[in-house]
């Protein structure tokens, strides 16, 4: 067996690239990434239409991107100090219901108090909230090194970690029943759940403050589109030997003696397909723990992930608009959280985009967000209920005929009514209109039942102990959002983690101080040659 590559990565999303670029800018090896897809990137790309529209696909903001915040240096390390960061003006997000309307501007100071000057009677419980944000935000922190320690401190930590568990793991609703009273703040402050897309009766209070914590200073956007932030990374794995491949669709993970050696794929070539296999010593999957655990093994491991089910799914409308928005309306960039009532567990339950009417929207503008842009977009996002799309899941997914084509122009023109009715004249803006369903979702991700985040963030899903970076399996990683938390940040998180505990024993004990010493040196370089 010919070793032609050091490292394997099946999929290139974020966590995939990110474990890929640190393989081969910390260690110098050389690592082949595998893409189902035409395009680099999973939910980072971008696509564009009639030759002016672009749209991202997942990148709809992120936080934490100060220098020396964890995730701006990561950023800024495996992109080479290409990928740049616009800061979104403020508010970065607006909650909108039927008799208020609250801006979230950058700041926990300001966040606090324009909340305890719309909620005095609870200025006790606001401020003790963000106190309990703090506590576990950097509990987050303790997860993550306990996934990347020598395996002998990560128990030790993991201990320790479980002491908190009780109150971590609470739901989200639970948290908020014991220490508000008001009804509204209780849904003012539980607007962000469509950022991690589980009812807060079953999400637990920990990936709530993660979110909330994540964008307390702000929101930022990739300068010139979230195509950087694949287009900047990919170099930095090929200048050490690396390839990323498209339309490369992994089969199996090849194992042998408990250890994995090598995959075997098919890589489209003109109309036709062909088989291959390759190997390496190290096999890093970002997949998803599904898909590795049960489809992509010979023999599958941990059926229990199969029980974590109900995970979210969404239909998105992108719109390419005729003119600025800001012309009509009080828009700037920040996005738009919009609401009927004031009961999120209802409207999570209540997702049947087809048959109900719209309760719920996200809008956002990757025009305002991205200032090189002239022409402007915009996009709707609902959540949706993937058994209403099932009938049509095995169909041809580049026609499945007229009558999933009039659902889908019926779901644009009622979302497009409803925010008629919230930004008059909204629609006469819009001169294109395409719309993704969950079964886009699911094509492109290959996650089943087009789960937007991946695994749901409940209780349950935290406490397996096999979603973590080390795998039963020798040589076989995950990488990705799965082994930590959702989102395009918590993706790249996981595989930080992944890179730190894949080269040496002594994991993230090695691998940050080297890490952070190219880093600096990378810094000093760039401010001497100015």
């Amino acid at each position: 067996m010919k070793h032609e590559y050091d490292a394997i990565v099946i999929g290139s999303g974020i966590g995939g690239l990110t474990t890929a670029a640190l393989l081969s800018k910390v260690y110098g090896k050389k690592v082949l990434v595998l893409e189902k897809h035409w395009t680099i990137g999973g939910l980072t790309h971008e696509f564009e239409r009639k030759g002016k529209y672009s749209w991202d696909v997942g990148v709809h903001y992120l936080g934490c991107m100060e220098e020396g915040e964890l995730i701006y240096d990561l950023f800024d390390f495996i992109s080479d100090g290409k990928l740049k960061w616009d800061k979104i003006n403020d508010p970065y997000d607006i909650f909108w219901y039927p008799d208020l309307k609250f801006e979230a501007k950058s700041g926990k100071e300001n966040l606090m108090s324009d909340l305890i000057e719309m909620f005095p009677d609870e200025s006790k419980a606001i401020e003790q909230y963000f106190v309990d944000i703090g506590k576990a935000s950097n509990w987050g922190i303790g997860r993550v090194l306990s996934m990347s320690l020598p395996k002998t401190l990560s128990k030790i930590l993991r201990l320790a970690l479980k002491m908190k568990e009780k109150f971590m793991f609470q739901s989200v609703q639970d948290y908020f029943n014991k220490n508000f009273k008001n009804e509204k703040l209780k849904a003012v402050l539980l607007s962000q759940w469509g950022d991690y897309g589980v009812a807060p009766s079953k999400a637990v209070f920990w990936i709530h403050a993660s979110v909330v914590a994540h964008y307390m200073n702000g929101a930022y956007y990739p300068n010139g589109g979230a195509k950087k932030i694949a287009e900047s990374i990919v170099p930095v794995i090929e200048r050490t030997g690396g390839k990323c491949l498209s339309n490369c669709e992994v089969l199996e993970i090849i194992v042998k003696n408990n250890k994995a050696i090598g995959v075997r794929f098919k890589q489209r070539k003109g109309k036709e397909f062909v088989e291959k296999s390759i190997y390496a010593k190290k096999i890093i999957s970002n997949a998803g723990a599904k898909n590795t655990f049960q489809n992509l093994l010979v023999k599958p491991i941990h059926p229990e992930v199969m029980n974590l089910t109900k995970e979210t799914t969404a239909v998105t409308i992108y719109l390419g608009l005729k003119e600025n928005p800001q012309k009509y309306f009080d828009v700037s960039g920040g996005n738009f959280w919009i609401f009927d009532h004031y009961n999120h567990n209802k409207t999570a339950e209540s997702n049947d985009i087809i048959n109900e009417e719209v309760q719920s929207c996200f809008l956002s503008f990757p025009s305002l967000k991205d200032r090189s842009k002239k022409i402007h977009t915009a996009e709707i996002i609902a959540f949706a209920n993937y058994d209403s799309f099932s009938q049509w899941a095995n169909s041809d997914w580049q026609n499945r005929g007229e009558v999933y084509e009039e659902v889908k122009n019926n779901i644009s023109d009622k979302l497009l009514k409803y925010l008629d009715t919230k930004f008059t004249g909204f629609s006469d803006n819009v001169e294109y209109v395409e719309v993704s369903t969950p079964l886009s979702l699911e094509k492109f991700t290959n996650r089943q039942g087009g789960a937007m985040y991946g695994l749901p963030s409940t209780k349950e899903r935290f406490q397996m102990s096999c979603l973590q970076p080390r795998t039963k399996i020798k040589n076989l990683y995950l990488s990705g959002g799965d082994t930590f938390i959702v989102g395009v940040c918590g993706a790249l998180i996981g595989g930080f983690a992944s890179a730190s505990v894949i080269e040496s024993r002594l994991s993230i004990l090695s691998f940050f101080p080297k890490f952070m010493s190219k880093l600096t040196n990378e810094r000093k370089t760039a401010k001497a040659t100015g």
